[in-house]
């Protein structure tokens, strides 16, 4: 992502990243919406006893770890949502996730 744009669009892929990956994908993606460009997305964002330890993650990789689900916190998003300089319109829960996960589809303006 280097140009900015109108839409982005992001569903059933940011769950495959860690935490901190998942938060630069977004940061960036809101950061080159064009004014009232919007961002639609899907991510997961609770699983009770979820906890993500970056050195434990490296661990894992290094030694061909099995493929992973992870999150991020819905808090986590607003923040990155607003110093992006864009608002919510919506946030609506989704199922494609399974239970026991939380996952939300988000909508946002760019200011």
């Amino acid at each position: 992502m280097s140009a900015s744009y109108d839409l982005w669009f992001n569903r059933l892929v940011l769950q495959y990243n860690p935490p901190p990956l998942i938060a630069t994908i977004l940061e960036r993606a809101l950061t080159l919406l064009r004014p009232r460009g919007l961002a639609i997305f899907q991510v997961r964002v609770y699983l009770a006893g979820y906890r993500f330890k970056i050195d434990e993650y490296l661990r894992q990789q290094a030694n061909h770890g099995p493929s992973e689900m992870h999150l991020l916190p819905q808090s986590a998003i607003l923040d990155l949502a607003h110093r992006a300089g864009c608002r919510l319109l919506e946030i609506r829960q989704e199922d494609s996730a399974g239970m026991p996960w939380i996952s939300q589809f988000f909508t946002f303006e760019k200011s």
